[in-house]
């Protein structure tokens, strides 16, 4: 029987059991608060530590490792604040059985029977662990890539053994589970390129159209250097006949694929303002 407990009963028979129960109670009281200490401040410690490694490879001044490779590292930093989170918690509740004076190893014995039955009905949760674990090894992904998966698009915030967390352009923060995932779509790994379509009326001059273009994607490669442009937006064809207008389309390329709207958008702009000076250009 636990120890404070066999006190109590005892207590019900006279004064010398409510002594040896407040005594017992009293060592339980200061092994508790022991425990919980212990359990903050090795919570405190491993976020710090994480934090501090993922600092020093990810921010460290004229450092040899490339944008993948510090995407990589955050993404292990976040691997081992998960991992040692989950066993940090099995550690506490240990001790925490430990210091209610609770034969810990019993009581683990039986939860791992217990466990074994739960685990039939937690392969979706088993799923999830796996999948996470070979979807980090594999590289996939990192930390701070730009991503769709399945039908979330947006920049990887957090990646551990069972979820992952992505931030779409409008803010909102997408949850994931690891098991659940099977598309990726990685825009990080390399130049983004898009088309966009612009308009002009139908007899125009193409050449000179496509002069227009080059002139104006060559001055936003060189004057917005925040649009994170790979090389001057230039003309690529033309895109179709109308009845009153052509379409016609122009090339963007960017290294930042949080950028590449913007720099459509930038170029178009500039294109509808160079046109606007000359009216026989513009469509009907």
């Amino acid at each position: 029987m636990i120890p404070w407990l066999h006190h109590f009963i005892e207590s019900c028979a006279g004064p010398e059991g409510w002594k040896a129960f407040l005594a017992s109670l009293s060592d339980v009281g200061v092994d508790l608060i022991k425990t919980v200490l212990f359990y903050l401040v090795a919570k405190f410690l491993i976020k710090i530590i994480a934090k501090r490694l993922a600092s020093f490879i990810t921010y460290r001044q004229n450092t040899w490792l490339t944008e993948d490779l510090k995407g990589r590292a955050r993404t292990i930093s976040d691997l081992i604040r998960s991992v040692s989170g989950y066993a940090l918690n099995f550690i506490f509740v240990v001790l925490l059985l430990r210091a209610l004076r609770f034969d810990a190893v019993s009581v683990v014995s039986t939860a791992s029977f217990a466990g074994l039955a739960f685990g039939f009905g937690a392969q979706k949760l088993v799923k999830d662990v796996i999948n996470g674990f070979f979807l980090i090894m594999e590289n996939q992904y990192a930390v701070g890539d730009y991503v769709t998966i399945n039908t979330c698009t947006g920049k990887v915030e957090e990646i551990g053994m069972r979820i992952m967390k992505i931030r779409d352009d409008t803010g909102r923060l997408h949850i994931l589970s690891n098991g659940d995932i099977s598309q990726v779509t990685n825009m990080s790994r390399g130049l983004l390129s898009g088309v966009i379509e612009l308009g002009a009326a139908r007899d125009s001059d193409l050449l000179f159209i496509e002069q227009i273009v080059n002139r104006e994607g060559e001055k936003l490669f060189q004057t917005k250097s925040d649009l994170c442009l790979a090389e001057a937006p230039k003309f690529s064809g033309v895109g179709a006949l109308e009845f009153d207008h052509v379409i016609i389309k122009a090339l963007v390329k960017v290294s930042d694929p949080t950028k590449l709207g913007i720099a459509q958008t930038a170029l178009r702009s500039a294109y509808l303002k160079a046109i606007a000076e000359k009216p026989e250009l513009l469509p009907e």
